[in-house]
């Protein structure tokens, strides 16, 4: 290990300029970064989603081999989601692709609470909100709103945001935990 010093760069190089100019406050983070935790995020939101779509696909089989199947593909819609949005770091086209799987879900649900679903063995019969399917809507339209604000681009998310977001992700994983061995 030496103790001396490393060599001084040479006069009017870009290197020999102040390092007050090239270093970031303390504190400070690459605006990449910044991104780069929305979208991990967002992708954690997806995947608590994810294991709610899970856990009904178990409740719902018994009832209808439709329902259910359509669980388990919803589940790993989003599971797929969630890792192609970490992958790709949050392109365009993937957070559009969410944006319209999360609207595609918020829609059938208001169907299915209102009217009731065109097929399957409730026929025309709507089912009453609880608790789990009405958390996940809210984390649906979150999400929603989440990639909207990263379609834009202009900005990260702000802590506020990012606290919110978090949040859903605990309640979600707290409603399926105290939830799940309900059918």
């Amino acid at each position: 290990m030496s103790l001396t010093a490393p060599p001084r760069p040479a006069a009017g190089s870009d290197a020999s300029r102040s390092p007050v100019a090239t270093v970031a406050a303390p504190g400070a983070v690459d605006e990449r970064e910044q991104r780069r935790v929305d979208i991990i995020i967002l992708a954690t939101l997806s995947g608590s989603i994810a294991v709610l779509h899970a856990s009904a696909a178990i409740g719902h089989i018994n009832e209808s081999l439709l329902y259910g199947l359509t669980f388990i593909a919803l589940a790993l819609a989003q599971s797929g989601w969630s890792a192609l949005l970490i992958a790709t770091g949050g392109g365009r086209r993937v957070l559009s692709v969410g944006q319209f799987l999360s609207l595609g879900v918020v829609v059938v649900w208001v169907l299915s609470r209102t009217v009731g679903l065109p097929l399957g063995p409730d026929l025309g019969h709507p089912e009453s909100p609880r608790i789990p399917d009405l958390t996940a809507t809210f984390d649906e339209l979150i999400l929603i709103r989440l990639s909207a604000w990263l379609l834009r681009g202009r900005q990260p998310l702000t802590e506020r945001v990012r606290l919110l977001a978090v949040s859903c992700v605990f309640v979600t994983l707290l409603v399926f935990v105290t939830f799940s061995h309900v059918t």
